[in-house]
């Protein structure tokens, strides 16, 4: 069997994936759930951890507020806390995280330091 080999494959490809893929995904977005995106807007990662860090370190800067499902993913819990932000569990059900509660938590006066 011969094996061609393409420019791309003796270089760095791009750091966001290759575009057939994050076309396909695009393409599977908008069919299975009505999601408007282009792959420019796409980046796949080699798995949760790599989604979550990025993710924290996009959106969050050191202070900022958190609200996390209690229990946790426990690597979602010290991705959070590295980058220094202000972690408050909140508990789920069912359905998923009790909005209800969260804000309820955050009402209640903040005890002396």
């Amino acid at each position: 069997m011969l094996v061609s080999i393409d420019p791309v494959h003796l270089g760095y490809s791009d750091p966001r994936g290759l575009i057939g893929l994050r076309s396909a995904i695009c393409d599977h977005l908008r069919t299975m759930r009505a999601v408007r995106c282009e792959p420019d807007q796409v980046i796949v990662t080699s798995g949760a951890q790599q989604a979550t860090d990025l993710a924290v370190r996009v959106l969050l800067d050191r202070g900022d507020e958190a609200w996390v499902e209690d229990p946790c993913y426990p690597l979602t819990y010290q991705a959070l806390m590295v980058s220094g932000a202000r972690i408050h569990p909140v508990a789920v059900d069912a359905g998923g995280i009790k909005v209800s509660a969260g804000i309820r938590a955050r009402q209640k006066p903040a005890s002396p330091s």
